[in-house]
Order: C-alpha cells, then sequence, then structure tokens
C-alpha cells in the first residue's frame, strides 16, 4: 500500500476519476437551483415537465459530443487524452462558473 500512495499514474488516474465526479455532481445538484434562477429572473414558473425538459438540454449535445470524441478516440488510439482533458477541463471549468456574475 505504501508504494502505492507515491505511485504518479494513481495520482494522475484519482484526479481525472474526481474531474468526473466533480462535474456529475455539480451538474445534478446546482441544475435545479439554476433553473430555480431562471424562474426568478425571468418572472415566470416552470411546471414538472417543463422543469425536466430544461434539464435534458445540457446532456443532448453532451451525447452528441461524446459519440464524435469517442469515434475520434478509436481512429487515433489515444484514449487517454481524450478521457483526460474533458475531465480537466470539467475540474477547472466549475468553480470558474460559480464566481461569474
Amino acid at each position: 500500500m505504501h508504494t502505492v500512495l507515491f505511485n504518479k499514474r494513481v495520482w494522475v488516474l484519482c484526479l481525472i476519476y474526481f474531474g468526473f465526479i466533480y462535474g456529475l455532481y455539480a451538474l445534478a445538484f446546482f441544475l435545479p437551483t439554476i433553473i430555480s434562477g431562471f424562474q426568478q429572473q425571468f418572472g415566470t414558473t416552470f411546471n414538472v415537465l417543463e422543469k425536466g425538459l430544461i434539464t435534458a438540454v445540457p446532456y443532448l449535445p453532451a451525447a452528441i459530443v461524446m459519440h464524435f470524441w469517442s469515434r475520434d478516440a478509436t481512429r487515433r488510439g489515444c484514449r487517454t487524452w481524450h478521457i483526460a482533458i474533458p475531465a480537466l477541463t470539467g475540474t477547472i471549468s466549475i468553480p470558474l462558473a460559480l464566481y461569474m456574475d
């Protein structure tokens, strides 16, 4: 166990995994808050179906991009960076989004 804690590859993989989970939880937990902010800002109320459709908006482009991104990773044969770059981008962009007005 001692050697695992000092293995750089383990720490890099932990960072990548953190990027995935951090982005997933940020979107899942804060998207309803963002939708409530839309309701207050625009003076409207959304019913359950409308909230569900609004919640689905980020997932549709993500599914399309994931399809083409995975095809590119397979074509190039370099899957590591195709996973690490989006994970690191999500890890960096979530805190930046919190400080934007």
